[in-house]
């Protein structure tokens, strides 16, 4: 299955908060259980390129509340979004889990859900 293309905007100095429900192609959820997911946003579309923010299930930007519905959670906080520079910039998506082969071996299956353009606005208004 190909990721879904999408477009972030991200207002700069607010709380940042995205939903996501990762599916089958016939609509039903994709079970996240023992899943870890990651985005990065880059400055262009190679992994070499300059990082501009990295959300993951380690630090607590990403988390996966209810695996079962497949649902994924985009976060965070004012205090960090205020840090990144105004732009256009690029992410994706990845999700994996790691498996266990019957030698023992360990097999890591990766999907990348989503990707696309990430926008980084500045506002007018600051508290």
């Amino acid at each position: 299955m190909s990721a879904g293309v999408y477009t972030i905007v991200c207002e700069k100095g607010s709380s940042f908060r995205m939903d996501i429900t990762y599916t089958n192609n016939d609509g039903t959820p994709v079970h996240l259980g023992g899943f870890h997911a990651r985005l990065d946003v880059r400055r262009s579309r190679t992994t070499n390129s300059r990082l501009i923010a990295r959300l993951d299930t380690d630090n607590g930007h990403i988390q996966i509340p209810a695996p079962e519905t497949g649902e994924i959670v985009l976060a965070m906080p004012s205090g960090e979004t205020i840090d990144l520079p105004e732009g256009d910039f690029f992410y994706d998506l990845l999700v994996w889990q790691d498996i266990t082969q019957p030698d023992m071996s360990m097999n890591r299956e990766v999907v990348r859900v989503i990707e696309g353009n990430f926008v980084v606005r500045s506002g007018v208004t600051q508290l």
